[in-house]
């Protein structure tokens, strides 16, 4: 239940646009308070996305609230 996979598809007029990108999301004893840790699962090149394949995003760091939900977060991976 801690950690979930997920699917994002590329965006469409991107470089990425024909794929579907695995995503790990690991949530913490203090999930809501602390945002998910998530990384692309095999790692993929991009600005928002660090070399261990975390995902750079502010709604995942300064700017997380509890209720950001899970498809906020989804939502914020693909538009990014």
């Amino acid at each position: 239940m801690m950690i979930w996979e997920l699917g994002i598809p590329g965006k469409e007029g991107t470089d990425w646009e024909k794929g579907t990108y695995k995503i790990k999301m690991r949530f913490s004893g203090d999930y809501p308070l602390d945002p998910p840790q998530c990384k692309f699962d095999p790692k993929i090149y991009h600005p928002n996305v660090f070399t261990d394949g975390s995902i750079c995003i502010d709604i995942l760091k300064d700017a997380w609230r509890p209720s950001i939900n899970l498809k906020q977060i989804a939502l914020g991976m693909i538009i990014s």
